[in-house]
């Protein structure tokens, strides 16, 4: 695969600088880290009749439950287990698991680091890998809002210090963010305070992202004290690759470097998507890109509790009563986990095997009460039944899910559902002809398989098109065809194909090389994997109270480079959410707003430049306000045109009193969005009333009078006109 050809090219040049990195990193580190704040150590603990290993284990179990199971003395003494672990025991695991208690159990424990011994080869912890990870095994919210506990953010900052001097990788990422969100917390205190910090900033990224993460010190090297090197986490990939991409705390803005490292990271999280190809369209949630101050104006809370749950009943419903379409939803929503439900493979069988089997007359009524009872979860599935569904349960046979693996199943199941057309089912029979999976082995049939599937507009079967063509197997070599086929997968969600038509815009294969379109194609691969699904939990975490949790969640994926969370953010700030209050929340906001607008957010525009034109009077800068709706106005945005015409009206700023410009960008809000539409004919009225009212009338009656001649009933009338528009504006002028 492409992703396998171009894996080995983002770190090319950096193995020379990770010395000097680490050098500086623990020197910096170990000048200006914070006061240590830990809990109280408990002698009592008997950590002595026990390994590390097996003391932390339990501790961690005790904190991940939280008020679950734990009483307040439990957590008391998991705490001061934890603390002497890291302590004597020099355990990076504890500490970080000591910094996600401070901060609030949001985040995951190191459960890999924390038990695995001196001969463990097991993957790098990384929080964000580990934090989405946790959401598709247990996505409802109440998994975590029944253990959240208040956030001590300095208590964090000085257990992820010692995490990080200790070789902790993941605890040197999240550092890097927290400090600089204290920098902004502290409200930007001195100029000497904002280098200091952000030049740790700096060099905590440069290092988490060249350092190679480390393990527990059970594989330390008794004679060095250093510990083995093993692989970088995504998130200090990712974090690198922004702050590269532009710019950010002192880093040399640099488009080639931001895509090796985002290469990097994507191909990570492709290569985890590589085992398994999940059957159909992405379940989309109506939560997954809320922007929280359009939610806030439409509900007048923004909190509204009616979650997806109202989804699920609807669709359990019809499906009981017999809905083969709702049944197969239901079978999805159940084997991939969707709407708050973790997968439940037996829930999903039961589904899609009712639909599998139900009567061609039942299809076609789409309601069939009593047939819920028809079907057996041992019996062979037979008769005209749901071709999706058994495309489906075809799935759940190759991958052994439910159900025991069984590839002639898969196959039978494919080839039935084929029959009718299924895209899925078409593409799933290419791949074993391409693996020969219970098949014998053909390129050829792959690739008719493949062309039948992408008719229909399946992603996958465009994906793998694309594939046959880039690599010429079963067809000619074709890098533009390869990308067309890439492009319409993308379109759909699939991440594979957006990830490889990444790979051919960065390589240059049959297009020019476009650095900053590849940039944002392995952006937008690690924000539909990564950044969506957490920005979701963060949004159910607002919806149900959980407000300063929220704010910390968005905050840090904020400061990853996501978008929508640097917005929602921003927004939390200006209204006085979270535990941060006082003018530093504003400097907060307004720093937050300014990162979405350098990512072209044209909403981050408008409101910069509604904030200096209506703000506190040490913010108000009218050609500052003017400057920030010019560019949401050229990004089409509505409300920018709209403000801009007000402006323009006005004469506010630099911007001169014109008439004209201000009906242009009036009529321009007017086209841009129907909601612009009355606001615009009201100012319009009122910007002709305006006109009337300042025209010069000497002039204007000059010309008109030498330009119909001296006719006296002529210019009789034009007088009566004027007097009677000089009564209408006295009398206008007087109410």
């Amino acid at each position: 695969m492409m992703r396998e050809k171009n894996r080995s090219r983002g770190m090319v040049g950096r193995e020379g600088t990770v010395t000097s990195f680490s050098v500086a990193f623990l020197i910096l580190l170990s000048l200006f880290s914070s006061p240590s704040v830990h809990a109280t150590t408990d002698a009592s603990v008997p950590v002595s009749t026990l390994s590390w290993r097996e003391s932390m284990e339990s501790a961690i179990g005790v904190l991940q439950n939280g008020a679950l199971t734990a009483t307040e003395e439990e957590t008391k003494a998991a705490l001061a287990t934890l603390l002497l672990a890291a302590q004597r025991g020099h355990q990076p695991a504890a500490y970080w698991a000591l910094a996600v208690h401070a901060l609030g159990n949001i985040l995951p424990y190191d459960v890999s680091s924390a038990t695995a011994d001196s001969s463990s080869s097991a993957a790098p912890f990384d929080w964000l890998d580990a934090f989405i990870r946790n959401m598709e095994q247990d996505p409802s919210i109440e998994s975590i809002t029944s253990r959240l506990r208040p956030i001590d953010v300095p208590a964090a900052l000085s257990h992820l210090n010692h995490a990080a001097q200790l070789g902790h990788a993941s605890a040197a990422s999240l550092l890097s963010i927290l400090q600089q969100r204290q920098l902004r917390k502290d409200g930007w205190a001195t100029e000497g305070s904002e280098r200091r910090t952000a030049a740790i900033s700096h060099l905590l990224s440069e290092f988490t992202s060249s350092q190679p993460a480390l393990p527990s010190s059970a594989s330390l090297n008794s004679k060095s004290g250093r510990p083995a090197p093993v692989e970088q986490p995504t998130s200090g990939l990712i974090l690198s690759a922004y702050k590269h991409f532009y710019g950010i705390d002192g880093t040399t803005s640099s488009c080639t470097a931001a895509a090796n490292f985002y290469q990097l990271a994507a191909d990570r999280i492709v290569q985890q998507k590589l085992e398994t190809v999940s059957p159909g369209p992405k379940i989309k949630l109506s939560n997954e890109m809320v922007r929280l101050e359009q939610e806030y104006a439409r509900s007048g809370s923004g909190q509204d509790k009616s979650s997806e749950d109202d989804v699920i009943q609807y669709y359990k419903y019809f499906a009981d009563l017999g809905d083969v379409e709702a049944m197969v939803t239901m079978g999805i929503v159940n084997l991939m986990g969707a709407y708050g439900i973790p997968r439940n493979y037996e829930r999903a069988l039961y589904y899609l095997k009712l639909a599998a089997e139900a009567p061609e007359e039942q299809r076609m009524q789409g309601s069939h009460v009593g047939s819920r009872n028809s079907a057996s979860h041992s019996g062979t599935v037979s008769g005209a039944g749901d071709p999706a569904a058994k495309a489906y349960l075809g799935f759940m046979h190759q991958h052994g899910y439910g159900v025991p693996q069984d590839n002639k199943t898969a196959l039978r199941l494919y080839r039935d559902a084929a029959r009718e057309g299924n895209g899925y089912a078409l593409a799933m029979l290419g791949r074993m002809y391409l693996y020969g999976w219970s098949v014998q082995q053909s390129a050829r049939e792959a690739y008719k398989y493949f062309t039948k599937s992408a008719e229909t507009q399946n992603a996958e079967g465009l994906m793998q098109l694309g594939l046959m063509y880039l690599h010429g197997v079963g067809t000619k070599r074709d890098y533009s065809k390869a990308q067309v086929y890439f492009s319409r997968a993308a379109q759909q969600g699939n991440l594979v194909a957006l990830f490889n038509l990444a790979q051919i815009i960065h390589a240059g294969l049959g297009v020019p090389k476009q650095c900053k379109s590849a940039v944002l194609q392995y952006k937008k691969v690690i924000e539909t994997h990564t950044f969506i699904p957490a920005a979701q939990r963060a949004y159910d975490l607002y919806t149900h109270g959980y407000t300063d949790h929220a704010l910390f969640l968005y905050d840090i994926l904020a400061s990853l480079g996501f978008e929508l969370a640097q917005a929602n953010a921003a927004w939390l700030y200006s209204m006085g959410f979270g535990a941060i209050d006082g003018p530093s929340s504003r400097d907060q906001s307004i720093y937050l707003y300014k990162l979405a607008a350098q990512q072209g957010s044209a909403d981050a525009h408008v409101k910069l430049g509604d904030l200096y034109y209506s703000g506190d009077s040490d913010l108000r800068d009218m050609n500052k306000s003017a400057a920030c709706y010019w560019v949401a106005s050229d990004l089409r945005h509505a409300q920018a045109a709209f403000n801009l015409g007000w402006m323009y009206q006005r004469g506010e700023g630099s911007l001169p009193k014109d008439l004209h410009l201000a009906k242009r960008y009036y009529d321009l809000s007017a086209t841009l969005s129907p909601d612009a539409l009355a606001p615009s004919r009201l100012a319009l009225v009122g910007l002709g009333v305006e006109y009337l009212f300042h025209m010069d009338w000497p002039t204007l009656v000059d010309q008109v009078v030498t330009f119909i001649g001296y006719d006296p009933l002529v210019v009789g009338g034009l007088l009566l006109c004027l007097i009677a528009l000089a009564i209408v504006r006295v009398v206008v002028a007087r109410l």
